[in-house]
């Protein structure tokens, strides 16, 4: 089934960081391939426009079982 409605594809990497939003796409009307501007671990499809009401945007994080984010390491200050 063909799909017409717009939507909104986030490219995330393996932190759950959003590398790539692509806004407005229709499946339907493609006429070139999309590839990720990096490696990523997952893509997310939601409703188009929805990451412009929510204020969806590159560097924001995802949270989901799936994305791993690094331990935090703390370091001695220098003297």
């Amino acid at each position: 089934a063909a799909q017409y409605a717009p939507l909104d594809i986030l490219m995330i990497d393996q932190e759950g960081k959003i590398i790539q939003l692509l806004p407005g796409i229709v499946l339907s009307k493609l006429d070139r391939e999309i590839y990720p501007a990096g490696p990523i671990s997952a893509f997310l499809v939601i409703r188009g426009g929805s990451s412009e009401k929510l204020s969806i945007r590159p560097g924001d994080y995802v949270e989901y079982s799936l994305f791993k984010k690094p331990p935090l390491v703390l370091t001695a200050p220098k003297r």
